[in-house]
């Protein structure tokens, strides 16, 4: 049954479940939903990769794309060079972005995924807390090449701010960017939707939709992941 409803809502998701390592049903609703909506980024930041999922649908879904992904947990890294570490199109960078060069103190979770530079807002205690390195966009992709297709995607627990904050260059490539925002903020110091929203229109991006919501209790949308793209003159 499961596997029927898989197929109902996901087509071509069981393929994808028997062939691609990693699978998140999350990631590949993502890559697919973003192709439908007319992008084909060439160049793909993957800020928050945790072991490749998001890596992973991205480069199955734009065989033209390369990933540059950011995980700063060493054990996650691991596993995710073990899935994504000789992939061609995927370069994986060991560590945390925020708004200068150093090191930061990270909270890491049970559920990898929910790590965050951020303590939690519900005053759960991590399972470790450990310092990781911390770098920019700018520093890490001074000498890249950006297409005019690029794509930025930052899923940080909290800390995309902080991470844009240190990628002012970066940006002035980027054709679109994709932000995990929190709607009802789930760590200490996360910025409301309100701030990322004015830094985006500073940078020169307009708000262009939710890809993906999550709901809460009653409906109630408490995270969306929302793409902005580059404001042209005609605009």
């Amino acid at each position: 049954m499961a596997l029927a409803r898989l197929v109902r809502r996901h087509p071509g998701a069981v393929r994808a479940l028997a062939t691609w390592r990693p699978f998140s049903i999350t990631s590949f609703d993502m890559a697919r939903a973003l192709r439908r909506q007319g992008l084909a980024p060439t160049l793909i930041i993957d800020g928050g990769a945790n072991v490749g999922q998001f890596a992973r649908a991205m480069v199955e879904t734009f065989p033209e794309a390369h990933v540059h992904s950011f995980e700063p947990l060493p054990d996650v890294a691991a596993e995710f060079r073990r899935h994504l570490g000789d992939h061609p199109r995927v370069t994986l960078h060991e560590t945390a972005l925020g708004a200068s060069e150093g090191t930061i103190p990270f909270f890491r979770n049970d559920y990898t995924l929910a790590s965050s530079a951020l303590p939690s807002a519900s005053g759960d205690q991590p399972v470790e807390q450990l310092e990781v390195r911390l770098s920019t966009l700018d520093a890490v992709m001074r000498d890249v090449e950006f297409p005019p297709s690029a794509l930025l995607k930052l899923d940080l627990q909290g800390y995309e701010l902080e991470a844009l904050r240190g990628g002012p260059a970066t940006l002035d490539r980027m054709r679109h960017v994709l932000l995990e925002i929190a709607l009802r903020p789930a760590y200490v110091g996360e910025p409301p939707f309100e701030a990322l929203y004015d830094f985006m229109r500073a940078a020169g991006f307009r708000f262009l939709r939710p890809v993906e919501v999550l709901q809460g209790p009653g409906r109630e949308i408490v995270q969306m992941d929302a793409l902005f793209e580059r404001i042209r003159p005609e605009y």
